[in-house]
């Protein structure tokens, strides 16, 4: 507690606090935290518990088995962490040192030899007055596990990082086959600051022989690097089968993309998004290896609910199949359409006012008035009765009627119309980091998708995703306990906003693995 306020608990943990600068800093679950003035900050840093914070920058030793690195990373959520030490031995102290421009760093190091019974020789200190270094390395290949196919080009996102301490200049990316063979070559980025990294997508293509195999991929820039490195990823085909396509927003095509004939299929579309009410399903039955089905859904928008507030439908389309050997990658799809508010009672007011109104008032005043009055009076009965007459009957019905009838027939001729919501569905989620800690965790991380409410986890030991575990957060990091050691699982997020009630949900993300270790 700090001045009568809980900063953490028994149950969130809280390791290595230290006060600097009159903030207290602490790790939570793997990532230095910083509370400052009543508000506890995540900071998105996965730092060792020997860690110091110098101005906006964290400094901490990293351990990786018998060897272990100085690191330093900016405060800010895009920041990575930079090597500042790459002597290749065991750090296992360090002090910084006030220079004019960045600290200096002062430590101890023993050399390493893993094939001795002691592989840890003597201890010398060491000083770097200046930490500049230059390098980058590729520090993750994604792909769709789901869609990616042989004989044709296929999306891969490759993250860049500049581990190093200077900024780097026209960044270039070569990916190559286990055969050595060069599937992609070209420009990345023209400048990666340090400490930053950088996500792009490019294309590569495959033959049709590919099941399953290595790429690598390297980084260059007109900066010499300390070191030249290469980040692997084993690639798996699958072969995606079942899909749905919009050619429009009135007509899907449902496709068997298989080798094999595809029974029992069957269409389903709900209204408002995944979570509706199911307000069509149609029976396609059997689909053989090739063949595609369009379905209209003129019909079908008739059936949705309009949201008054947005002005749009909203149906999710999804294929079923019973048969498991089925993919079903990508077989679903949402659609959003703008509508005009219901105009059915148009034709029943238009004719109404005009015969009613008019000849009930004329002839019944009219004729009441002029009989009566006009023996006895009528110099007194004319201006009596004209001014009572035309105010009532003209005022009372036109102006009420009116305004009612004409934006009622400007409406009726498009009561539906064929424009398309600009208010777009959710874009993919970038997954940024799939991180396995000790403790069998696993550290999920992605982009902001802006206009989201919040966003949708999923997790299984299947890229088929049977089983699946969800979780629903409205942050941008989550962390998933109680793993399986030693098995693969394979995760996607998708984010959702709210249409009215119910949650509308964007595109998945491409779908990642990751086997835990430890």
């Amino acid at each position: 507690m700090v001045n009568g306020e809980t900063i953490a608990t028994a149950d969130t943990g809280m390791q290595a606090v230290k006060c600097i600068d009159g903030k207290i800093y602490f790790i939570q679950d793997g990532t230095l935290m910083r509370y400052d003035g009543g508000e506890t900050q995540d900071l998105h840093i996965a730092c060792g518990s020997s860690y110091d914070v110098y101005e906006d920058a964290v400094y901490w030793i990293g351990q990786d088995n018998f060897n272990s690195e100085i690191y330093k990373q900016k405060i800010g959520e895009e920041s990575i962490a930079a090597a500042l030490t790459e002597d290749g031995g065991y750090v296992s102290g360090f002090a910084l040192l006030e220079n004019s421009e960045e600290p200096g760093v002062v430590y101890t190091e023993q050399e390493v030899d893993t094939s001795k019974e002691n592989p840890y020789g003597a201890t010398v200190l060491k000083y770097k007055y200046e930490t500049k270094r230059s390098q980058a390395e590729v520090t993750n290949i994604a792909y769709d596990v789901l869609s990616f196919g042989t004989d044709k080009e296929n999306p891969i996102l490759l993250t860049v990082s500049n581990t190093g301490t200077t900024d780097l200049n026209h960044v270039k990316i070569t990916v190559k086959d286990a055969s050595g063979n060069v599937l992609y070559e070209g420009s990345f980025v023209d400048k990666l600051a340090a400490g930053m990294q950088s996500e792009q997508e490019i294309l590569i293509s495959v033959p049709a022989d590919f099941t399953t195999s290595d790429i690598t991929a390297s980084v260059t820039s007109d900066e010499t690097f300390e070191q030249q490195l290469t980040a692997k990823q084993t690639i798996e085909t699958t072969t995606s089968d079942l899909a749905v396509t919009a050619k429009n927003k009135d007509l899907i095509t449902v496709t068997n993309n298989g080798g094999n004939e595809a029974e029992n299929v069957s269409f389903v579309v709900k209204d408002g998004g995944e979570n509706g009410n199911v307000i069509h399903t149609e029976t396609l039955k059997t689909l053989s290896s090739g063949q595609s089905k369009d379905i209209s859904l003129v019909e079908i928008w008739n059936k949705a609910t309009r949201n008054d507030i947005s002005g749009t439908k909203i149906l999710y389309l999804e294929v079923e199949q019973e048969e498991t050997e089925y993919e079903l990658w990508n077989n679903s799809i949402v659609l959003e359409k703008e509508v005009a508010p219901d105009t059915t009672p148009t034709p029943t007011i238009s004719p109404t006012p005009t015969p009613t109104v008019t000849p009930t008032a004329v002839p019944t005043k009219q004729p009441t008035a002029t009989p009566t009055v006009k023996p006895t009076a009528v110099p007194t009965a004319i201006p009596t009765l004209k001014p009572t007459i035309a105010p009532t009957v003209t005022p009372a019905n036109l102006p009420t009627k009116q305004p009612t009838i004409t934006p009622s027939i400007t409406l009726g001729n498009k009561s539906v119309t064929d424009k398309v919501s600009n208010k777009k569905t959710l874009p993919k989620v970038n997954l940024r980091m799939l991180k396995n800690k000790k403790g069998k965790k696993l550290v999920v991380r992605w982009n902001t998708v802006k206009g989201a409410k919040g966003y949708q986890l999923q997790y299984a030991l299947n890229k088929k995703f049977k089983k699946k575990k969800s979780v629903q957060t409205k942050k941008t990091k989550y962390i998933i306990k109680k793993l399986k050691k030693k098995k693969t699982y394979y995760i996607r997020v998708r984010a959702y906003k709210m249409n009215g009630k119910k949650k509308v949900y964007g595109k998945w993300s491409m779908v990642k693995k990751v086997k835990i270790k430890k």
